[in-house]
């Protein structure tokens, strides 16, 4: 798959050099047939805010996996699908609309925890869960637990359909 994958994009003209491996990882994180973990992504570059992001939902009893880099988080999602993900909107190596548009090909939900104003942000962020920095981490868990309790609900309705 990555090889024919990746000889229709060298053959476009869009692609070419670095970003030919970038767009290559993300197609292929869209097109993969990855599994369902029961785990929250959390993409966040900044070590402390990751931390906390991590330790109040462990605490809260969830599982986490913690990327800090977009190319960490499509890479994670080649073979895997979080339950839902927290994303900071503003990294080191970009925004994550490439990440968003992987999770919402899939139907996660997104939570943006961010300190980025919401008018500052692109309008393909729109319909998901917004939370600023510094975030009360029980307001994050609130949300979490929010956004689980809709995907449970939802998964339900498709299985009895």
């Amino acid at each position: 798959m990555a090889i024919g994958i990746a000889v229709r994009l060298a053959k476009s003209a869009d692609y070419g050099g670095p970003d030919l491996f970038i767009a290559l990882t993300r197609e292929m994180a869209v097109n993969a047939v990855p599994v369902c973990v029961g785990r929250i992504l959390v993409l966040e570059d900044e070590p402390f805010i990751a931390l906390d992001v991590e330790q109040s939902l462990q605490t809260a009893g969830f599982k986490v996996e913690a990327c800090h880099s977009r190319g960490d988080a499509i890479k994670w999602l080649t073979s895997n699908i979080p339950s839902l993900a927290v994303l900071d909107f503003q990294l080191k190596d970009g925004d994550c609309s490439d990440v968003m548009a992987v999770l919402r090909a899939r139907g996660v939900p997104i939570i943006i925890c961010t300190a980025s104003s919401q008018e500052s942000v692109s309008a393909s962020f729109g319909g998901v869960a917004w939370l600023n920095k510094p975030f009360d981490e029980r307001r994050l868990c609130e949300l979490v637990n929010e956004l689980m309790l809709e995907r449970e609900f939802y998964d339900s309705m498709e299985k009895a359909v």
